[in-house]
């Protein structure tokens, strides 16, 4: 039987502009489906008005929050990648300003500025008629002229983005390309999916380490468009403390309020309970009787709590590094905090019950948390949870140069954007 899916059917149909203009907002019709449910902190379809006006505020004042980015220098780019990347590339000699749709009036001039803030209000509020009505259309592409023209006049080098997936990301990769002047993803964490269309729109692909670059070219991205740079300002992994004091850590596996482009997954909110609840019996069985949770930033505090109560699991609303600083150990799934835990020398047990290599909320497991890398063991059972924390089972160490390399290097950046 055909796949039939709802958001890629949209995609298909329309003129050719109509079609270019909705790849752009996948994300956006994405998020009208599929973010929903108490289980997010602010999911789209909130009942919440009170939810609804503090977002509506948050919006009004992006005139007053925006920032000046500066427009002076040579050789500038555009860059919204996260930690200090933009400072790394100034060392370099570049001249970094932030994303427009993050800038001020007095940056953008008054055109482009009100066409992002309207765009941005029917994202943010609208619903999908809305998004596909014909006068948004008509707006997407006033904006299209008028910042082709701001980067036309500022004579933009490059960009760097922390992805391409949403509305203006997408758009300035694709304003890029026509423009001939390179466009680049700097990848921001440990990925739980790859695929050759996320994260493989832009001329090139910046990720950690070695090992990430071979899991995307097997996923069929172009070797020669992606270069490691490890990550700034993170430590080598360091020994793993067994026998730590403190509390056990838990995270949550969390749904994605939006699809992947390799295809549409449908996941069961119930699974998100279920991972915690199998993670504290295995707790229970070895005499542990409380633990702290710990959110995905997407997620909402109220619905676990409702869900699980309080006798067991206390929400840590701590830094990770602070939360780090206190466990004993982690337990959690396929995560970049695997990585950070280790960099913090704290014991971090991947759990990811699995059936036919289906994680819980039916995505393929990958590596390092699928079990293809000896070096990492990954536990699918109460039984081997509870078994290697008895153990105080622990990675090879030796694994984690695979994913960050030792020194950050984004030097390559001079040649690729010159």
């Amino acid at each position: 039987m055909e796949n039939f899916s709802y958001v890629p059917y949209l995609l298909n149909v329309g003129s050719d502009c109509e079609r270019d203009i909705k790849d752009s907002l996948k994300f956006d019709l994405d998020r009208r489906v599929y973010h929903y449910g108490g289980q997010f902190g602010y999911p789209f379809e909130s009942a919440s008005r009170a939810v609804r006006v503090k977002a509506g505020i948050k919006q009004l004042l992006r005139g007053v929050a925006a920032k000046n980015i500066s427009l002076s220098g040579s050789d500038k780019i555009i860059c919204s990648a996260y930690f200090s990347v933009g400072s790394e590339l100034e060392k370099l000699g570049f001249s970094v300003s932030q994303a427009p749709w993050l800038a001020s009036k007095k940056t953008l001039g008054k055109e482009l500025f009100s066409l992002i803030s309207g765009i941005q209000n029917v994202l943010s509020f609208g619903q999908a008629k809305d998004i596909l009505a014909s006068a948004f259309f008509e707006k997407v592409k006033q904006f299209r002229a008028a910042y082709e023209n701001f980067v036309i006049a500022q004579d933009f080098k490059a960009c760097v983005l922390a992805y391409d997936m949403p509305f203006f990301e997408r758009e300035t990769v694709k304003l890029f390309k026509k423009l001939g002047k390179p466009s680049a993803v700097f990848l921001h964490g440990l990925p739980g999916r790859y695929n050759d269309k996320d994260d493989n729109r832009a001329d090139y692909l910046f990720v950690w380490g070695e090992q990430i670059k071979r899991n995307y070219v097997k996923a069929g991205v172009n070797a020669d468009k992606i270069f490691v740079t490890g990550r700034p300002s993170v430590p080598p992994s360091k020994a793993i403390v067994t026998g730590k004091k403190g509390r056990a850590l838990v995270l949550t596996k969390a749904m994605g309020g939006a699809q992947h482009s390799s295809g549409t997954v449908l996941s069961d909110r119930g699974n998100c309970l279920l991972y915690l609840q199998m993670a504290k019996s295995a707790l229970l069985e070895i005499g542990i009787t409380a633990a702290d949770l710990r959110l995905h930033p997407s997620e909402s505090a109220a619905w676990y709590e409702n869900q699980l109560g309080t006798d067991f699991f206390t929400i840590n609303k701590n830094s990770l590094s602070e939360s780090l600083e206190k466990a004993s150990f982690v337990i959690g799934p396929a995560s970049t905090v695997f990585l950070e835990a280790m960099s913090a020398g704290v014991n971090y047990f991947i759990f990811e019950p699995s059936t036919n290599g289906l994680d819980l909320l039916n995505y393929p497991l990958v590596n390092p948390f699928d079990g293809s890398d000896k070096r990492v063991p990954v536990f699918s059972t109460e039984s081997e949870l509870v078994g290697a924390i008895r153990s105080n089972s622990c990675p090879d160490s030796s694994f984690f140069c695979d994913y960050i390399q030792n020194q950050f290097d984004i030097s390559v950046a001079k040649i690729l954007f010159k």
